[in-house]
């Protein structure tokens, strides 16, 4: 997350939308402490990947005016991004990889879908890892209705260079986002499609995304 008072502008870590990349571009605006979770204190609480209501109640309380930041999120398609997710808690949780090192294999995608939530616990995981937690959000209970502009990360480079033209921000040199379109193969089903078609049914619809395609079997 980048949070800048001179420049009055908050860039949120939707997980795993490629918003870090972003992030890292624009690290020159930063001039507030942001921390991992388990670091932060009353000094300094924001931390990665907070979620927008509890940036815009903490800056409050700070007696920030939060409504005149220009604030940004990205929201990426549910079908590359939960698979992306899947993948990245099979490579970090010590179970999953315990279970990987003994020859068993780790839950299958539809197992792991069908336990994860759009809110609260969402991915589950340890406290600390709210990547995993905030990474099986809808966008609606991401942003809480506290975020300014929410662009599709696959837009990201040409949407946010938009924006900060007409917000009068500095310019930047952002990433293409080519490969967030991406998914690793063979871990898409039509069980899968279905659940995250239901589930994020909104998301889908107001962003314009579709359901991948699966060919007939002759």
């Amino acid at each position: 997350m980048i949070i800048s008072h001179r420049f009055k502008f908050i860039l949120y870590n939707n997980p795993l939308t490629g918003s870090s990349r972003i992030r890292d571009a624009l690290a020159f605006m930063q001039d507030e402490v942001v921390q991992p979770y388990h670091l932060r204190t009353p000094r300094h609480p924001f931390y990665t990947y907070m979620p927008p209501a509890e940036v815009a109640q903490t800056m409050e309380m700070k007696g920030l005016p939060y409504n005149e930041y220009v604030s940004i999120t990205c929201i990426r398609d549910p079908f590359t991004r939960l698979p992306a997710l899947y993948e990245r808690i099979k490579k970090t949780d010590r179970l999953w990889r315990f279970r990987q090192s003994a020859g068993l294999a780790p839950p299958h995608f539809v197992t792991w879908l069908n336990g994860t939530y759009t809110e609260g616990r969402g991915g589950g995981g340890a406290p600390h890892a709210r990547w995993r937690q905030c990474g099986t959000w809808s966008i609606d209970n991401w942003t809480g209705g506290k975020v300014r502009f929410v662009i599709k990360a696959e837009d990201a480079q040409s949407e946010i260079t938009r924006i900060f033209v007409e917000s009068g921000l500095p310019p930047a040199n952002l990433p293409a986002m080519d490969d967030i379109r991406r998914v690793t193969p063979g871990i898409m089903t039509r069980v899968a499609r279905k659940i995250i078609s239901e589930r994020y049914a909104n998301d889908i619809a107001k962003f314009g995304y579709t359901p991948p395609c699966f060919k007939r079997v002759a």
